[in-house]
Order: structure tokens, then C-alpha cells, then sequence
């Protein structure tokens, strides 16, 4: 307890939503702002987040032996903190947070926007979609989420522009995962049979084709063919076993392998007409789906 009376005997650090930005490293946009995620450092030994427009969800990327509050809404924890523990602070919720001392905290948070999460609830067919209500979570450990948390952290590591796709399509699958385990209402998660119509597949296919060279969105592909973006998603990976990322990815594996082998362009300029945005970017992927590296391919024409 003494901890604690020193700690909020100290005036916190109020963070507002113009606040955060000064402690941002680096972040991802997706769905029209309606979903952030930023890697995300802070210094103050003692803060306090107001109401939001935004859900919070925070997850640490290294331990905090320190010993710490937190409090969000009326609930409360008090002890150490772990990587990988989260906390998530619903919209209308403050939050506040203090330890014993000054400690630099390395996290992810994700804002996320009330509606964004009540339009996946619908694409799903979730039960109450239209009356969404996120928990209040303190210092919970959650493998699933860890996973994708991983995948966000690799991504938005990358600060060049593209792989638009991959961040909607992550960002889909974490909305998911909090209605299905931090939501009020009871999941009812649709399903989706039979693929593509081959002629909305042949639509979708020749507009990626098309605009390859283009960080080409999910939200692209979805209304190309007037559908929902997780609707399309499940019958696209249907009709062709892959994700739209992965597909996306392997048609531009493909055109960079037939240039490397039939057109003299360096190889920098192969991986930016394709729609990678670097030559190490083509190769990581090339190296992955064909076990070689673009000079490695070009040598053997």
C-alpha cells in the first residue's frame, strides 16, 4: 500500500487523444482511421487516460518488474507487469496507471473505433451486433492475441508504404477475436459456402492483375464485387485456397519471376513495378515461395 499512496500522492500525467501522438515510434492506419496501431513508448512513472472515441487496447512488448496499478472504469489490478500481458480500455472508460518507479514501457496499442468493431459484428453475423459492448481487461495474457500482436509488430516495423491488404486483413482478425471473447453478448460467427460466383472471381482476380503495382486495399477488392469485406474474404479463400494477401502476394511473385527471366531491369526496378516497395521486400518473399533469391532466379535464364 505505501506504493500506492506515494504514487497517487503525485499529480498523473493526464493523455489525451492529441497527446499520444508525441510518444508514437512508429504506426499503421487502416479502414479510414477507424483502426491504428502504433508502437508505442512512455516514460511517465504515472498517468491517466481520459474517454475516448477510440477503444484502447495496449499490449506489452517487454516486462515491467515494477510494481504497478492499473485501473480501469471500477476494476482494478495492482502488481507486476509481464510482455505479453494486455489491458483494454473500452471507449467511454478512463483508465489510469502508476508504478513504483520511472520505467520506460515499450507496448503496441491499438485504437479502435466503436464502429469499425459494430460493422465487423454485422459482416459476421454476430448476435446484438448493433448494441457492440467491449469489457474492461487488466493485465490478462491472451496467446491468441499474442500471435497477431507479433504479426502487427513485424508490420509496422516496415516504415515504407504498402501491404495495405495485410494490415486490413489483421486488423479484421483482431476485431473478431475481441467479440468473440471480450464482447457482452453471446458470438454467433456466420458461414460462408460455395466460393466466388467465376465471374466475380474473374473480376477480382484480373483487377489485381491490373493494379498490381498498386497498394491494392481489401476494402478495394470488397466493393469491387459489392460485398463485405470479411463475406469476401471467406468465399475468395474458398474459391482459391488462399487469403487475398496471399494471393495478391503470390501474383506478384509470379510477374516479378517472369521479368527477372525474360526483361534486363534491375532488380529494384522489378520489385517497385510489382508492388513491392523495395528489393529486399521481393526477395524476402521470393525466397519464401520459390527457395531463391531474385539473383539467384535471374542466373538461371
Amino acid at each position: 500500500m505505501r506504493n500506492r499512496e506515494a504514487n497517487e500522492s503525485l499529480p498523473p500525467t493526464i493523455v489525451y487523444p492529441h497527446d499520444i501522438n508525441r510518444r508514437i515510434v512508429a504506426q499503421k492506419i487502416a479502414h479510414q482511421g477507424s483502426f491504428v496501431v502504433s508502437h508505442h513508448f512512455e516514460l511517465d512513472n504515472q498517468k491517466e487516460v481520459a474517454a475516448t472515441n477510440h477503444h484502447w487496447l495496449c499490449y506489452l512488448l517487454r516486462d515491467c518488474n515494477l510494481q504497478q496499478i492499473t485501473r480501469i472504469g471500477d476494476r482494478e489490478y495492482t502488481g507486476e507487469t509481464k510482455r505479453g500481458d494486455i489491458w483494454l480500455k473500452p471507449n467511454s472508460h478512463h483508465g489510469f496507471w502508476s508504478s513504483s518507479d520511472s520505467d520506460e514501457c515499450l507496448s503496441l496499442i491499438f485504437k479502435i473505433a466503436p464502429d469499425f468493431l459494430r460493422q465487423i459484428a454485422l459482416e459476421n453475423d454476430f448476435a446484438n451486433a448493433d448494441s457492440v459492448e467491449i469489457l474492461p481487461v487488466l493485465n490478462k495474457h491472451d496467446s491468441q492475441l499474442q500471435n497477431l500482436a507479433m504479426l502487427f509488430q513485424q508490420e509496422i516495423a516496415h516504415t515504407q508504404s504498402g501491404n495495405q491488404m495485410y494490415i486490413e486483413s489483421l486488423s479484421n482478425m483482431l476485431a473478431v477475436h475481441l467479440l468473440r471473447h471480450y464482447c457482452t453478448f453471446p458470438v454467433k460467427v456466420a458461414e460462408y459456402t460455395g466460393g466466388l460466383p467465376p465471374y466475380k472471381l474473374k473480376q477480382v482476380t484480373d483487377y489485381i492483375n491490373t493494379y498490381l503495382a498498386d497498394d491494392i486495399s481489401l476494402g478495394e477488392l470488397a466493393s469491387h464485387v459489392k460485398l463485405s469485406q470479411s463475406h469476401f474474404s471467406h468465399l475468395f479463400r474458398q474459391s482459391t485456397g488462399k487469403s487475398p494477401y496471399k494471393f495478391l502476394i503470390q501474383q506478384r511473385i509470379d510477374r516479378a519471376q517472369e521479368l527477372l527471366l525474360k526483361q534486363d531491369m534491375a532488380i529494384a526496378d522489378v520489385a517497385s513495378s510489382v508492388g513491392f516497395y523495395d528489393q529486399s521486400h521481393l526477395s524476402r518473399h521470393m525466397k519464401k515461395l520459390l527457395g531463391v533469391s531474385p539473383r539467384q532466379l535471374r542466373q538461371q535464364r
